[in-house]
């Protein structure tokens, strides 16, 4: 799914302060790009989901930006990394949003992306999710329209559907799609993420899927 850049301009400022006898470079005119909006979709309650969104750097210039994270009381949204990032010029940085599902019903949020003098701008970038019961069909996997009934959990950071998804984009063919997943439900089997009935209801999903 493509999904649409926003981009906040920076108001050229002029800088004239003086250090050891020096003065600081001008800070050039620019622009940083990220998603407009981080969805966690549907996740079972007391459990969490990690979405990695990347932040561009739109200039050749290197920026030093703070990340704050504001939400409701009854929500839990969080930064996998460090809350301060520097870039270097046209630099693509990951940074891993939490959001863990400590009740059922909707939870919204924002990611305050900002450089360390304010003066020069702020992306805002709103967060969504929704906490759902355990065995809430919408907190399983659904593959091409199948609902597994499988929970939609965490492997090495990333939610199965993640993964399964990814299987699809980068198989040549359903045969090759099919055998990425075979793949994928042994390692998370091995690794106790999902028994072996979750197992086979995952690749019988699979199977049927007009993927890729």
């Amino acid at each position: 799914m493509m999904r649409t850049k926003i981009a906040v301009r920076v108001i050229s400022i002029s800088l004239a302060l003086i250090v050891s006898a020096a003065f600081l470079p001008t800070l050039a005119s620019g622009s940083i790009s990220t998603e407009p909006v981080v969805d966690f979709g549907y996740v079972v309650k007391g459990s969490s989901k990690t979405i990695t969104l990347k932040i561009t750097n739109e200039t050749d210039y290197k920026m030093n930006l703070v990340m704050t994270l504001k939400y409701d009381v009854s929500c839990t949204f969080s930064l996998t990394g460090s809350p301060i990032i520097s870039m270097l010029g046209r630099e693509t940085v990951d940074v891993g949003v939490t959001y863990e599902a400590l009740s059922p019903g909707k939870c919204t949020g924002e990611l305050f992306i900002q450089y360390f003098n304010s003066t020069f701008g702020t992306v805002v970038v709103p967060l969504i999710g929704n906490g759902v019961e355990k065995g809430d069909p919408r907190g399983t996997i659904v593959i091409d329209g199948c609902d597994t009934g499988v929970e939609d959990r965490q492997y090495n950071g990333s939610p199965i559907s993640a993964l399964i998804e990814g299987c699809a984009s980068g198989a040549a063919n359903h045969g090759a799609y099919v055998s990425c997943v075979a793949e994928l439900t042994n390692q998370l089997k091995k690794a106790g993420t999902i028994s072996g009935q979750e197992k086979g209801a995952i690749q019988s999903c699979a199977g049927q899927a007009n993927l890729p």
